[in-house]
């Protein structure tokens, strides 16, 4: 697709790539970040440089329920597997 031969650039001609949130604001959407963000607590910080473009629409309050409870549904099932 042209979606994904699609490519951002910044700064100094660096490819930034693209991320997909899991926090409970956020769940499924994905969003391009500078290099040099670093992930603390399931956040995203800002360390160096301030580039942060979002690439998907906010999730509707319908599909954040669907997508946690499906995760919910995963944990259960991982669990059930370890415990086997």
């Amino acid at each position: 697709t042209s979606e994904a031969r699609s490519r951002v650039m910044y700064l100094f001609n660096i490819e930034v790539p693209l991320v997909t949130s899991w926090t409970g604001d956020n769940l499924r959407r994905r969003f391009y970040y500078c290099g040099l963000y670093k992930i603390r607590n399931n956040v995203y910080r800002r360390k160096g440089y301030n580039y942060f473009e979002c690439h998907d629409p906010v999730a509707n309050s319908r599909q954040k329920m669907i997508i946690v409870a499906l995760m919910k549904k995963v944990d259960e099932l991982k669990l059930r597997e370890k415990d086997m």
